[in-house]
């Protein structure tokens, strides 16, 4: 299982000082369009971007096959503020993930023409966060997106499709360096 074998990885990354090498922070997120489970460091460049990867992963039981992805998550700031002493940072993010394994890359079913589908199995993500430091070394954050099949349904279609029904919705845990 990668995913076991990534949350090793990152549990004895936590365990120095990573900041000076070339991560600010991790993260443990629960749903969200990239995973049931998806576990990711991030880098922070200037006041207002931050990048960040994650492997996501659902397991059989839930997603009737076990299903694993890899996400590029592009984090640009948009109001820093503060409620009960407590920072917070509202967010939107340009996010694009891969869903690994040939079952989701109908371009190449054996049963298609070579260059009939276009690549399925990649995906771009929009989404919008609220993010919130517990204090300087823990903090969580809330995530809700659209991907870009619904999206681009909604420009095409906006009388017929309801977005509120395919937002996906995900909450995190981030432990900063």
């Amino acid at each position: 299982m990668n995913l076991l074998k990534c949350s090793l990885l990152i549990i004895s990354l936590s365990s120095f000082n990573a900041h000076a090498y070339f991560i600010d922070y991790l993260k443990v997120q629960y749903a969200g369009e990239i995973g049931f489970l998806s576990i990711g460091m991030g880098k922070r460049f200037g006041d207002v971007y931050s990048l960040e990867i994650f492997n996501g992963f659902v397991p059989e039981s839930i997603g009737g096959n076990e299903i694993e992805s890899i996400a590029i998550k592009n984090i640009f700031d948009i109001v820093d503020f503060s409620i009960f002493n407590k920072n917070m940072i509202f967010y939107f993010g340009l996010n694009l993930y891969h869903v690994t394994g040939l079952d989701y890359q109908s371009s190449r079913h054996s049963s298609y023409p070579e260059t009939y589908y276009r690549l399925g199995s990649i995906r771009g993500l929009l989404s919008f966060g609220l993010d919130f430091n517990l204090n300087a070394t823990h903090g969580f954050y809330l995530e809700s997106g659209l991907n870009d099949i619904i999206l681009t349904n909604y420009l095409n279609n906006p009388d017929d499709v309801d977005l509120s029904k395919y937002v996906s919705h995900g909450i995190g845990y981030k432990n900063i360096f």
